[in-house]
């Protein structure tokens, strides 16, 4: 078995039901949105085509949204224009509060595919997020120019990138508590619930990991600016992007998953989470599962900060 491999958490299933997965590990970026007109209308579809670019078509090809309760197998035809399918939808009717939108590869884990939550703006309270999700072993340069393309084109509050933990909605509880598992012997994975963190990102990050980006609303509100974080003393192979919406800080080359068992600490993601720790919350969302108990979610947002916490 190759490092590579052993390092790899893979996916997990129910105990007494091993049909049943509830968590998997792919490539995937979160964004949380700014100016959701925008993204109903245009951002939306033009990263949903980005994403259709990169994925091999007969990969995804199930659908659903919070207005059904069941999914449906997309024909490719139906599948490439899915895009125009939603930017005629969200043009003719604005935004939709609280409407989901899902495409994947599996109808229980998302392997690759994308995942939206649309807010009304007017109603106030959290942002709209984007996930964006590719296979585990794709190239980690395709999530990168993801990346680049949305902080290059669109607004946005924040976005985390690198090895992301999904889950099955239907078994969140179990789920959360595969995914701490995991965290305890994998510290740079990405565990998101977007849903709950979105309550949490006007004025903060909700995590750092291998892509971390700040988008200029944050940045103007933090009064922190790319050039500083440029002219950070950085001492391992840390890359600041700077783009029109944003700010890209890329923690080396390739992301990692940081198996503790192999005594790999993920060096670079401490030392861009330690510069960025003023962004991180001390008050925070509480995910389910193992999660759930007291400030646990918080401390895994602050894992390299305060690595004493989590354990």
């Amino acid at each position: 078995m190759s490092a590579r491999a052993r390092q790899r958490p893979g996916c997990g299933y129910l105990t007494d039901d091993p049909e049943v997965m509830v968590a998997r590990v792919a490539l995937g970026l979160t964004v949380y949105l700014d100016d959701a007109p925008h993204w109903a209308e245009t951002g939306v579809p033009a990263m949903v085509s980005a994403l259709l670019r990169m994925v091999p078509g007969a990969t995804l090809e199930w659908l659903t949204t919070s207005t059904r309760n069941d999914w449906v197998r997309l024909s490719p035809t139906e599948r490439d224009g899915l895009p125009q399918t939603l930017a005629n939808a969200w043009n003719a009717r604005g935004p939709r509060h609280l409407l989901q939108v899902r495409l994947s590869d599996d109808t229980q884990c998302m392997g690759a595919g994308f995942s939206y939550r649309e807010l009304d703006p007017a109603r106030g309270g959290r942002h709209g997020w984007l996930q964006l999700v590719l296979p585990y072993d794709q190239s980690p340069d395709d999530l990168l120019a993801l990346a680049v393309e949305l902080a290059q084109e669109h607004p946005f509050r924040c976005a985390v990138g690198g090895y992301l933990t999904t889950f099955n909605e239907w078994e969140k509880p179990a789920a959360f508590w595969c995914i701490r598992r995991w965290a305890l012997q994998h510290l740079g994975l990405d565990v998101q619930d977007p849903d709950m963190a979105a309550w949490f990102v006007e004025q903060q990050l909700p995590s750092t990991n291998w892509l971390t980006l700040l988008g200029a609303p944050l940045l103007e509100a933090r009064g922190v600016s790319a050039s500083a974080l440029q002219a950070h003393p950085w001492e391992r192979p840390i890359t600041v992007l700077p783009l029109e919406r944003g700010v890209i800080v890329r923690a080396g080359e390739r992301p990692v998953t940081g198996d503790v068992n192999d005594l790999v600490y993920p060096e670079t993601y401490a030392e861009v989470s330690k510069a960025l720790e003023a962004l991180l919350p001390r008050r925070f969302a509480r995910y389910y599962g193992g999660f759930h108990d007291g400030d646990q979610t918080l401390r895994w947002v602050r894992r390299f900060v305060e690595p004493e916490a989590w354990q």
